[in-house]
């Protein structure tokens, strides 16, 4: 509903809010070294800067430090202390003026260092079903491999911002760009040593966040309220693009090593997996649960009757390491993708008959972890009407011929089916509130928990009110959402907020809408303010509570992995450089499994948003980092690069599956945020297939490894010939 305003740039950010008289602008005092003991700091020097008024650190935190390092340094780009000055290039250059003493201990960076040092942490994830050993034994043939996946940058379009402005007894208004205004509200309390009914956190919409403004937010709230308590002035911290990239979190490298059983013509009978996650210098408690989440992903779109994972979190000395759109799914999924591609490549039969030959029928009735496959037959739909759409069979034939007849250029084509869960795992993590109000002109105002980051839930709730009490959504509104309307709020994210959020508001106007039914009753000709203007005459409650929690049993919830399951298929068409590695994409084709859509629009966007994401992860973001400190070297756009305008594919074409009703949803509707991101390795995949044609034209035939991003760099080395030859003998 804000889209305009978003595109015209009047739509208003954090830190677009006016400043307030005498208000401070805090910047932080980085690390420059990766692992040490801090002996001193010295912030003398900064503090004779004109205009600076305050050094904080973790001796100025009455409660919980979230935020600074106090004794030990973790990681280059860790927050040691902040300077709070009248204006942020003030504050910016102050902090390069304090001087930190410490003692170098030895870092540890990356997994291979990681799993070389035995640098683990204190808890492993573990999952088995089937007897694998046996299938192992008994199978035709056995593959091994490994893959290593890479850290992502969120790169939201908004840095992390935060204003904290100190009230009476102890009072706080905290405005956050975040997805978890309540998360905000605990840390800043604890932190504080007041209670939670002291601080009220407010976000009005984030500029993106993809899972990068949880924990993070609430971190950079905490440094902002103990300056604003220290100075008793209102305090601004936002982050320029390095910082926010030095040291805030980003997607989770994980590295696998796997063995996978096949029996017959290709059919995957065991996988036998070890997965180390890289949680970089502090270890949060989600890296277990990044793990669980690539576990509950392996099956990806398959039936595998035996398989054995165990986790291991690897403590190394760079940035933390946290939630991204998928949160570890894509990890999961890409293991066993690629499994599936090689077992293709090593039998010598086509791709589409090994993943047709192991993915899930529909007479399937549960998962590896025994979770009820809503509507798997959907998994079907979407592969066969994505074959259809794409031309599959004619487009390979049609490369299979220009790639014997050109040399240097070649095309490649790949169908990636998909199954991903919806929702977040764990009873307390499926309710949500709640609040509208009706006023006597008739105009509703609606605040819920949920935050809207760019994903259309504002919409999608109004469209549910707007449903319910049969009037037009220009007179319906979302203002905010603040934990002082709504309290104990989830996360925004796991693709769960339109889930839960458009049920609260839905249970909210059904129950107003009952309190005007004796009002409709006696007029029946009248229009929605005559109703609203008589139920105030007779003091009816116009404004109500709604409150919506997950149905089914207690214990079954706990045991749960997510709500239902989603589905989709990409097929996409490359065509590469073997001189120089660069690639276009050419064509892209998805089918993808919503529901019956509650808002089409928005939802293609989401398809169209997340498969560009996942492409962009998959071939081209690539982090680089200095093997001396562990700093991040690839800063700003100019040097990470994501994708642009010019790396759409020449043509983006998305179907939804229709007659697909989903009865687990609002208004049988499915949440479309994370479950597109995997689609976007479609593009990886067909890059690997036409690196495959370069390959065989020096008769090179047979499985290789291709570690994700697929750079230029690494395709041009990828297609073997005299010349790669010649530089790998230098």
């Amino acid at each position: 509903m804000s889209a305009v305003q978003a595109a015209t740039g009047e739509a208003l950010y954090c830190d677009d809010l006016p400043t307030e008289k005498g208000e401070l602008h805090m910047a932080f005092v980085l690390s420059t070294v990766p692992h040490a003991k801090i002996i001193s700091v010295d912030a003398s020097k900064a503090l004779e800067i004109e205009g600076v008024e305050y050094y904080i650190d973790a001796t100025d935190v009455p409660g919980d430090n979230i935020i600074f390092a106090s004794d030990k340094i973790n990681y280059c780009g860790e927050p040691i202390g902040a300077i709070l000055a009248k204006t942020r290039a003030i504050a910016e250059r102050a902090a390069s003026f304090v001087q930190v003493e410490c003692e170098r201990l030895e870092p540890i960076f990356g997994l291979e260092e990681a799993i070389a040092a035995e640098s683990f942490g204190p808890e492993t994830v573990d999952h088995a079903v089937g007897d694998v050993d046996k299938a192992l034994e008994q199978s035709d043939h056995v593959i091994s491999g490994e893959l290593h996946l890479p850290a992502q940058e969120h790169f939201y379009m908004e840095t992390q911002s935060c204003i904290c402005r100190p009230g009476e007894n102890e009072e706080m208004v905290v405005i956050t760009s975040t997805q978890t205004p309540t998360t905000v509200q605990t840390r800043v309390a604890k932190a504080l040593c007041v209670p939670q009914q002291k601080i009220v956190s407010k976000v009005k919409r984030v500029g993106g966040a993809f899972g990068g403004k949880q924990g993070t937010s609430a971190e950079l709230a905490v440094a902002a309220a103990v300056g604003a308590k220290r100075s008793k002035k209102s305090v601004r911290l936002v982050l320029n693009r390095d910082d926010d990239m030095k040291h805030t979190s980003r997607n989770t490298p994980m590295f696998a090593r796997y063995r996978a059983g096949i029996c017959g013509e290709g059919r995957l009978v065991a996988l036998d997996i070890k997965v180390y996650l890289d949680a970089g210098g502090d270890r949060s408690s989600f890296n277990l649960g990044m793990l669980r989440i690539c576990f509950y992903s392996l099956d990806q779109a398959y039936n595998i009757s035996n398989l054995r994972a165990k986790g291991v979190e690897c403590n190394t000395n760079v940035p933390p390491t946290g939630p991204f759109r998928g949160a570890g799914s894509q990890h999961g999924n890409m293991f066993t993708e690629t499994i599936i591609n090689d077992i293709a490549v090593k039998l010598n039969i086509s791709q589409i008959k090994v993943r047709e030959l192991n993915m899930y029928t529909e007479d399937a009735t549960l998962d590896h972890y025994a979770q009820p496959l809503t509507q798997v037959g959907n998994i079907r739909r979407c592969w066969q009407e994505c074959l259809t759409i794409s031309k599959y069979h004619d487009r390979k034939n049609e490369y299979d011929h220009f790639n014997k007849e050109n040399r240097w250029k070649k095309r490649g084509i790949a169908i990636i089916p998909n199954k991903r869960k919806v929702g977040m795992v764990g009873r307390a993590l499926s309710q949500a509130g709640a609040l509208v109000h009706v006023y006597t002109d008739g105009s509703v105002l609606i605040s819920h928990g949920g935050v809207e980051m760019g994903q259309g839930l504002y919409t999608k709730t109004i469209q549910v009110a707007s449903r319910v009490l049969g009037i037009p959504t220009d007179k319906i509104y979302v203002n905010e959402t603040s934990t002082d309307k709504v309290p104990n709020t989830l996360p925004t994210g796991g693709s769960s907020g339109s889930d839960l959020y458009c049920h609260a508001v839905r249970i909210a106007c059904e129950e107003i809408k009952q309190r005007l039914e004796p009002v409709m009753y006696e007029d029946p000709k009248g229009t929605w303010e005559d109703w609203v203007d008589g139920a105030y005459k007779h003091r009816i409650n116009l404004s109500a509570n709604g409150f919506y929690k997950l149905p089914g049993d207690p214990e079954e919830l706990r045991k749960k992995t997510g709500y239902y399951f989603a589905y989709g298929c990409a097929c996409s068409e490359v065509e590469i450089d073997c001189l120089t590695g660069d690639f276009e994409v050419l064509r892209t084709n998805i089918v993808f499994d919503c529901g019956d859509s509650l808002s089409p629009a928005i939802d293609i966007g989401q398809i169209e948003g997340g498969f560009m994401q996942g492409y962009g992860y998959f071939t081209m973001e690539e982090e680089r980092r200095s093997p001396k400190t562990g700093e991040l070297l690839t800063l700003g756009p100019g040097l990470y690069k994501i994708p642009g305008v010019k790396d759409i594919p020449q043509e983006l074409n998305v179907h939804l599956l229709k007659g697909c009703p989903n009865n687990f949803g609002i208004y049988s509707s499915k949440n479309t945020g994370e479950p597109p991101i995997f689609l976007g390795s479609a593009v990886y995949f067909a890059i690997k297939d036409a690196i495959y044609a370069a390959r065989d034209d020096v008769g090179i035939r047979g499985v290789f490894r291709l570690d994700p991003p697929a750079t230029a760099e690494k395709i041009r080395l990828a297609c073997v010939d005299q010349l790669t030859k010649a530089a790998s003998n230098i």
